[in-house]
């Protein structure tokens, strides 16, 4: 008997949080709103209704102000999604710089800063890392719930408990970042593939929030990618899949700093770009915002290398619709910039080798956040997480 009231318990207690969360992303996702449109969309009766709206409204994450026009007797009270209640704090960790974030409730970017370096190894990046994190801490607005959580983006893999297994470009291998932090911050960090957080930026705020079936690549310094499928994230059995960008294309190429040979983005990354520019031009080095402006200038040497890049792009790309069949790929990071002189060349080779089935299945899009991907998908999991804790289930349907 003492197990079938806890069993009956703890189904109450679901369905409580499930009709909470109901309730709550009704009003997330239509505010301002009723509790008499909520009773009708959800199909909970009036007084169930009543109730969690009032639970929120004393969580803070809901607020009332105003009235909507009336069908007949006393108008509606509205009620809205308090987004600013808490904020979190985003970062996304590049082989050169560093782009960190606060955010509201709603993946509003409040702070933005852009920190350079040129040491790589593991203790000074860090120690960027704290300084940027509690720059932004100190500029995110007051709030009920303070700073709910900070999001760290990584180019490598990561484990599912925050571990940095490998990131080659880096030159990191088997570090903790998420302990230090955590001491440092007393708040929740959440570490993740910074290609994952990038998917699903683009999912939620970008070019794929119109798909269930995304592949994202991330293209700066190495590739990166993230994979999207029915909607959720998609990682694998360890959390490590989608490491398109280290598959050989060429078994007998150079060595990546992976270990592996002929990697994808050994041709078609930006320091592949930058270092092929460079050599063309006949200088020691160039910047990518150089590049670009000698695109637009129409320079025949630089025009060349980007239509070879381009390509490249596409045969990698084969592989990945082959494997994932997405409805869209993204093309984002800096990388997207080049839209004008890559999507030509990634078209002409998808065309070419694509069998019929599969030539017009993928949308090839390029990302209009543009490096804002990773740290908008960072922000979106520390925002979930938050809700979590609270028994609150955004992805509710």
């Amino acid at each position: 008997m003492i197990g079938v009231v806890v069993v009956l318990n703890a189904s109450h207690e679901l369905m409580k949080d499930f009709n909470k969360s109901t309730v709550f992303r009704l009003i997330k996702s239509h505010h301002p709103i009723s509790r008499a449109e909520i009773a009708k969309r959800s199909g909970l009766n009036k007084a169930t209704v009543s109730t969690l709206v009032a639970q929120l409204i004393e969580s803070e994450f809901v607020y009332e102000i105003g009235t909507g026009n009336s069908s007949g007797g006393r108008k509606p009270v509205l009620l809205y999604y308090n987004q600013a209640a808490a904020h979190t704090i985003s970062i996304d960790i590049g082989v050169n710089r560093i782009i960190g974030v606060a955010t509201d409730l709603s993946g509003k970017i409040l702070q933005q800063e852009i920190l350079l370096f040129t040491d790589r190894s593991f203790d000074h990046v860090l120690g960027e890392a704290k300084k940027l994190i509690a720059s932004l801490i100190e500029r995110a607005p007051k709030s009920p719930y303070g700073i709910c959580g900070i999001a760290i983006g990584v180019p490598g893999i990561v484990q599912s408990n925050g571990n940095v297994l490998l990131a080659p470009n880096l030159g990191w291998s088997n570090v903790d970042i998420k302990t230090p932090l955590e001491q440092t911050f007393q708040l929740p960090i959440l570490v993740e593939n910074e290609a994952n957080a990038g998917a699903y930026g683009e999912k939620l705020y970008g070019a794929g929030s119109y798909y269930n079936h995304v592949a994202y690549v991330s293209i700066s310094i190495g590739i990166g990618t993230g994979q999207i499928s029915n909607g959720q994230l998609f990682q694998g059995a360890n959390g490590y899949a989608g490491e398109f960008g280290h598959m050989s294309i060429d078994y007998n190429g150079k060595r990546c700093r992976c270990g592996n040979k002929g990697c994808w983005e050994l041709s078609c990354s930006e320091q592949f770009l930058l270092d092929t520019v460079a050599t063309k031009l006949g200088v020691d080095s160039i910047r990518f915002e150089d590049v670009l402006a000698e695109a637009y200038n129409q320079n025949p040497l630089v025009l060349n290398v980007l239509t070879s890049v381009g390509r490249s792009l596409g045969a990698g790309l084969i592989s990945i619709i082959h494997a994932m069949d997405p409805e869209v790929v993204i093309i984002g990071n800096r990388f997207s910039l080049l839209k004008d002189f890559l999507e030509n060349p990634v078209l002409e080779v998808l065309e070419k080798q694509l069998p019929p089935h599969l030539q017009e299945a993928p949308k090839i899009m390029f990302s209009e956040l543009g490096q804002q991907s990773g740290v908008l998908g960072g922000a979106s999991f520390a925002i979930e997480r938050f809700f979590d804790e609270h028994r609150i289930n955004l992805s509710l349907t």
